[in-house]
């Protein structure tokens, strides 16, 4: 259990910006657990968004919530997603979009795919209902995380991101307590929405062959990318599923 702990405090501290004591890359135990941690800001970000809006009033809860995990994930995944904007789209060499993958300079590419992510994503939550706002959150923002964890051992030789993050295939029982928590929390929206991590994994699958393909392996910005794709496209589920 102890073991778990630190792992779960290992992802916290490089996930997100929560105190921890944790501050170093995590290792495949903490990418197991990284969609608890998702989970948590979630609810953490979904609260800040009802928090403010009872002050601003309106619809402020979506823009609030947005900004909240922004902050509280510290825009890893979201830069992860610009910088793969810039490589996957450009029309060169493997070698040289590798390269653009690991410049921290973003052009023109990453600014319409920002664009492009940021008013999907408002109008994502946009469609939660009030009542399930925190509990959806919760559950996209696990959802999109425990979608990619899968990846690291089908991609075993590639897992490894730009920076070394991520090196070697997640625990089973430590994935598996992520897949739980994050069901209950689907669970808990309505029974129907846990089934939104059925497409939600086939995008991530894809998504990854396309990265390969295009950069020659699966990298730590890569993963990020996917996350971000992913919580906004369990947002966009969550509806559907409430009125199935």
């Amino acid at each position: 259990m102890s073991g778990a702990l630190r792992a779960l405090a290992a992802a916290f501290g490089y996930f997100s910006i929560l105190p921890s004591r944790a501050r170093s890359a995590p290792n495949p135990a903490a990418f197991a657990l990284l969609p608890i941690v998702g989970v948590v800001l979630g609810v953490l970000a979904a609260s800040i968004g009802l928090l403010g809006a009872r002050v601003l009033h309106g619809e402020w809860r979506i823009a609030l919530a947005l900004v909240a995990m922004l902050v509280l994930t510290g825009a890893l995944h979201l830069d992860g997603y610009l910088d793969c904007a810039d490589a996957i789209c450009a029309s060169v060499p493997p070698e040289r979009r590798r390269a653009i993958l690991r410049d921290p300079h973003h052009g023109s590419y990453a600014l319409a795919a920002l664009a492009i992510l940021i008013v999907l994503w408002l109008v994502a939550l946009a469609g939660i209902p009030p009542a399930r706002f925190v509990v959806a959150l919760a559950f996209a923002a696990g959802a999109g995380r425990i979608a990619v964890v899968p990846l690291a051992w089908i991609f075993p030789a590639t897992t490894a991101s730009t920076a070394g993050a991520i090196a070697g295939a997640p625990p089973p029982l430590l994935a598996a307590l992520s897949l739980a928590v994050v069901v209950a929390s689907g669970w808990l929206v309505a029974p129907l929405v846990p089934l939104a991590l059925v497409p939600l994994a086939v995008v991530a699958l894809g998504g990854a062959a396309v990265a390969r393909r295009r950069l020659g392996a699966v990298s730590g910005d890569v993963y990020g990318a996917l996350i971000s794709i992913l919580e906004v496209g369990a947002l966009a589920l969550v509806p559907l599923l409430l009125r199935g």
